[in-house]
């Protein structure tokens, strides 16, 4: 970024220099301004709403990991439920754990850019390994 700041005070500087020196005038009229205003609110706009798009569009899929971890959990439930031995239990717990694993992962990736903790990093995951 500071090399963008340099560059656009050099030409700053060079375009003032210019004009007040050698009486070159490299400046934009002010229709100029009003014309480049438009456009770029016009860029900002799409731009963010390109942004907001991708937003939602993740959000469902979230959702959907969501509902469908869910209904996983709950239909292993409900076909296993006339089992009731200690090893059938323990299974079901593996299970929904893995399940919950799985979605605490995803929010990991989803949280990467706030929290800076790599999904393969996070303390559930760790002691899962150990």
């Amino acid at each position: 970024v500071i090399w963008f700041c340099v560059v656009n005070t050099l030409s700053t500087g060079l375009i003032w220099y210019w004009k007040h020196v050698h009486h070159w005038d490299l400046t934009v009229a002010a229709s100029g301004h009003t014309y480049t205003a438009a456009l770029m609110s016009f860029l900002l706009v799409t731009r963010l709403k390109i942004n907001y798009d991708d937003y939602m569009k993740h959000a469902q899929n979230l959702n959907g990991l969501f509902q469908n971890g869910r209904d996983l959990v709950a239909t292993l439930c409900l076909l296993t439920a006339n089992d009731d031995s200690p090893r059938a239990k323990q299974w079901r717990q593996d299970v929904t754990y893995a399940t919950i694993l799985l979605v605490r992962a995803c929010m990991a990736v989803v949280e990467f850019k706030s929290h800076a903790q790599h999904p393969a990093q996070l303390p559930e995951l760790m002691a899962e390994q150990e």
